[in-house]
């Protein structure tokens, strides 16, 4: 049986990546996507950007873009 919880490690990884990250680059903006990028948003230290569907939410943009400018 595989659990949903993710282990602390991971959201530490990321937080040290991220600060790292941003060190380098101030203006960095971080996008999550994924089954798990509610879980991170809600946990990571740093202001990220999570949305669940993304690439949809892209793809139904550029169809409605189409549709409007035949």
């Amino acid at each position: 049986m595989q659990s949903n919880k993710i282990p602390s490690e991971n959201k530490t990884l990321m937080d040290g990546y991220m600060s790292d990250l941003h060190l380098k680059y101030p203006n960095l903006f971080v996008f999550l996507t994924g089954g798990h990028s509610f879980y991170f948003e809600r946990r990571l230290k740093s202001v990220i950007f999570a949305d669940l569907n993304l690439v949809l939410t892209g793809l139904n943009r550029i169809l409605e873009y189409n549709v409007e400018n035949k």
